[in-house]
């Protein structure tokens, strides 16, 4: 059986029966992606939906990540080449009341630590 190393689920929250509200950071460092770099998927990420969540993971680093509906819609936003800019726009536009600058901060965390995990790579 294989030694998967665990790593948090990324931390963007849902209420059930409300629209999703946006976590407040973690911390209070400066994440590491530009809003205006590209992202994508890396290549050889496994993804997996496993009880209304996905997992996903990496052969390469042995490495998977649980991501909740929220999360798993930034990953989708990046089967192609996408800013955390335009990523945010989007999940504005599909809930009520969301923050710009909250779900943009959001995003980005998301991004920087989907990177540190090698499932996001910047577009070259």
């Amino acid at each position: 059986m294989a030694d998967f190393q665990r790593q948090e689920a990324i931390p963007i929250l849902t209420t059930p029966g409300h629209s999703p509200k946006i976590a407040q950071p973690l911390s209070s460092t400066h994440w590491g992606c530009a809003v205006s770099s590209q992202f994508i998927q890396a290549p050889n990420v496994e993804v997996a939906p496993m009880h209304g969540e996905t997992v996903l993971f990496s052969p390469d680093s042995n490495k998977f990540c649980l991501l909740n509906p929220t999360a798993a819609l930034v990953w989708s936003m990046l089967e192609k080449p996408v800013t955390a800019d335009a990523m945010a726009a989007e999940i504005c536009s599909r809930y009520d009341g969301a923050e710009p600058a909250k779900v943009l901060q959001d995003v980005q965390e998301v991004i920087d630590r989907m990177q540190k995990l090698n499932f996001v790579v910047p577009k070259d």
